[in-house]
């Protein structure tokens, strides 16, 4: 009778062993599930999209640089160059046509003209604030200014070139978001 009570509980452990096996395989699938869905939710799709056709085709340029375009907008430049020298080394690599339609794709173009972008936007912004000292009353001036005054890091230039603004027109759209942006700085 000890014998056969010994037995049935030798015939139970290795059901106890599966069951626990099966929850942590559960539990890790959940975990897994879980991890995705909150990833999902925090992740930029065109992120992960631009992510994800590198991936695909890592031998073409063009997903190089709709990737560094997108991390460009993120403010992230140094990531953005390094990813379009990629891109321009891959595209000499592979000859790809750089002109399709009038529409220039050539990274090596593309990396110049970001290089060169700093003193344009430098350049333009003293143009536009010759152009609104010299014409106090053009409106479009010294919102142009104060945009460009903004981009370029001068936020009390910006300030009173979007206050002339307000000045000549108190019900400009623009004026009145770009010193709501200025405010929370």
């Amino acid at each position: 009778m000890k014998l056969m009570k010994a037995h049935r509980v030798t015939q139970l452990l290795p059901q106890i062993s599966r069951f626990f096996s099966a929850l942590g395989l559960w539990f890790g699938l959940g975990s897994l599930v879980l991890f995705n869905v909150a990833m999902k939710a925090t992740v930029n799709p065109e992120r992960s999209d631009a992510i994800t056709s590198i991936f695909t085709r890592p031998y073409t340029p063009q997903p190089h640089v709709s990737f560094a375009k997108l991390l460009r907008q993120e403010d992230r430049l140094e990531p953005a160059v390094q990813e379009l020298r990629v891109a321009a080394e891959l595209a000499a690599k592979t000859g790809a046509p750089s002109n399709v339609l009038g529409a220039t794709t050539d990274p090596a173009s593309l990396l110049e003209t970001w290089a060169t972008e700093a003193d344009r936007m430098a350049a333009a912004y003293r143009y536009w604030r010759g152009v609104a000292s010299e014409k106090p009353d053009y409106r479009d001036a010294q919102l142009q200014a104060a945009t460009l005054a903004l981009q370029q890091s001068d936020t009390s230039e910006a300030r009173r070139f979007a206050q002339a603004t307000l000045d000549l027109d108190p019900n400009n759209v623009g004026a009145q978001q770009l010193l709501n942006i200025l405010a929370k700085k």
